[in-house]
């Protein structure tokens, strides 16, 4: 399961629920790499676990925490935080006691500097999106803000990706205003271009454009893509700041010409009630 997350590639449901039979099964001899790597891989793919499933890796888990190296910690409590936070259909919980134990042993890999700036700015995302189902110290807690804000400290127009560059063209065609690289207010997310929009009513509508590669991406058996679990966490917290959420799929709009581009961008506007303003005239898209 982690082979198949791990190349974008979703299996058919009943791929899944064999895997799951076989996990079930075997779940309590896995090392702890075995479940840090399963666990992240569920949570990549989005799939909706049964609670026979989640128990089995709740109790394997609270067996063998201890075990656990830095990177095994922080990419649990990540997946975790995923789980947790993708909305479709029932929400998904977790044994306390497990984030509490996770969270010490991470303080503790913390205070022996054993920790890298992967580990960190997953510590801070996973806060984030679980609030006070999981609080780091003070001190962990700066630290890995300070990791979380580095990643956005150096951006230059040379860095920006072809994507990008060509997702600003098709919005200037349109003469759609935009910031670039703009950073939400609570300062957790980067923003490839924020559109504020104008509506027929006079108010305005702020657009978030994430402009997203295939690793984004999980590919299904019959050849569609859904966004993965770290996406998802990501456009469900955009949304909770009052954005909303577009990701252009770098893998489907190469495949469009200029014309077919405008016209996508176009469409999203018109479910969003956002005016567009052509060259020539002024288009209300309702």
């Amino acid at each position: 399961v982690w082979a198949w997350a791990t190349m974008r590639h979703e299996p058919s449901s009943q791929v899944l629920a064999a895997l799951e039979r076989r996990m079930l099964a075997c779940v309590d001899d896995f090392k702890p790499q075995e479940l840090a790597n399963t666990v992240w891989a569920w949570a990549t793919m989005r799939h909706r676990l049964s609670a026979d499933a989640l128990a089995a890796l709740e109790r394997r888990m609270l067996a063998c925490v201890d075990d656990f190296k830095p990177q095994h910690l922080s990419n649990t409590v990540m997946a975790v935080a995923m789980l947790m936070n993708d909305i479709e259909g029932d929400k998904i919980t977790i044994d306390q006691n497990i984030l509490d134990r996770l969270l010490r042993r991470l303080e503790h890999a913390a205070q022996l500097r054993s920790l890298d700036v992967i580990d960190y700015r997953q510590i801070f995302l996973a806060h984030h999106l679980l609030s006070d189902r999981f609080k780091p110290s003070a001190t962990l807690l700066d630290q890995a803000r300070e990791a979380w804000a580095q990643q956005f400290a150096s951006v230059s127009s040379s860095s920006r990706s072809f994507l990008n560059k060509e997702v600003a063209a098709c919005l200037d065609r349109l003469s759609i205003a935009y910031d670039v690289e703009a950073l939400t207010e609570d300062g957790m997310h980067r923003i490839d271009m924020l559109v504020r929009g104008r509506t027929d009513d006079g108010g305005e509508r702020l657009l978030a454009i994430k402009c997203d590669g295939r690793a984004r991406f999980m590919r299904a058996s019959d050849g569609t893509y859904r966004i993965d679990g770290s996406t998802y966490a990501r456009n469900c917290d955009l949304r909770k700041l009052g954005l909303d959420v577009l990701c252009i799929a770098g893998h489907e709009w190469i495949r469009l010409t200029k014309d077919e581009r405008d016209a996508y961008f176009i469409r999203e506007l018109q479910e969003r009630g956002i005016l567009v303003q052509s060259s020539w005239f002024f288009i209300k898209v309702v």
